[in-house]
């Protein structure tokens, strides 16, 4: 993972210092659909419960209107990767990592790894490194995730949403994402076909591949930084540097929608359709 602004280190070391206030704001958050989920598709949520004055989330995790079953990372410093296996019932650690649970919940499960947050840095790992969390989930599960600094790998798995504050993230293979990050650099190969969806970054590289299939309207904005379009379906090639771009274009019939933010950096899109 390749270093991140001195603030969003702050960010993280204040979330850690405040573990009770994270989980508060995480239960909070629980009940936004993702973008593109009509509202009168949102299972109510049941409320969350206090105990000695911490605010916890509700467990229920219900299917979504995609009929997607989530598999919910909460992570506070470590490296994930996620791969979608034909043939398997339900999700499974390859191996075990402690304090690390997997644990069914509702209609979904829920991945929780918190452990301790001295000697990990942004800029470096513990002097034991990070520990390594790899996850084998069925075809057709969605995963959502909940990071706070890590490199998380995530490989054939359809429905990607969540977010990130520091590390590196990758998506092969969805056709579905809904994913925010703050630092880090940011890969994703994706196959949008349906509904509406964003890649968004405060700050770090965008590097997004669209798979052949991809029926997608597009929308591209840098900030500040570089911008680069090119590929098959695209007439030319388009670059632009300096201060605030943005562009857009469509391939096939235009049926989803795809935003895409960087606000410092260098976002380079390309075209396989």
């Amino acid at each position: 993972m390749r270093g991140a602004a001195p603030d969003i280190e702050a960010d993280i070391e204040a979330d850690a210092e405040t573990d009770a206030e994270t989980v508060a704001e995480t239960a909070a958050e629980s009940d936004a659909a993702p973008v593109g989920t009509p509202a009168a598709a949102r299972a109510p949520q049941p409320p969350p419960t206090t105990t000695g004055g911490v605010t916890k989330p509700a467990t229920a995790q219900p299917r979504d209107d995609m009929g997607v079953a989530w598999l919910v990372t909460e992570m506070l410093a470590a490296d994930l990767v996620v791969e979608a296996k034909p043939g398997i019932a339900a999700p499974s650690l390859r191996k075990p990592v402690e304090d690390a649970t997997l644990e069914p919940e509702g209609d979904g499960w829920r991945l929780r790894y918190r452990t301790e947050w001295s000697g990990w840095s942004i800029f470096g790992s513990r002097r034991d490194g990070p520990d390594r969390i790899e996850v084998d989930v069925p075809e057709g599960m969605g995963l959502e995730l909940d990071v706070k600094a890590g490199d998380v790998t995530v490989r054939g798995v359809a429905h990607v949403r969540g977010r990130m504050l520091a590390g590196d993230l990758m998506i092969d293979g969805a056709s579905f994402v809904d994913v925010d990050k703050k630092a880090g650099d940011f890969e994703a190969r994706i196959r949008p076909t349906a509904g509406k969806q964003r890649l968004v970054a405060k700050a770090g590289d965008l590097d997004v591949v669209l798979l052949p299939g991809s029926d997608v309207r597009v929308s591209a904005t840098v900030k500040v930084g570089d911008l680069r379009i090119r590929g098959d379906g695209v007439k030319g090639s388009r670059e632009s540097q300096g201060i605030g771009h943005r562009q857009s274009f469509t391939l096939g019939a235009g049926t989803a929608e795809l935003e895409l933010r960087l606000a410092a950096g260098s976002m380079t899109l390309k075209t396989e359709a």
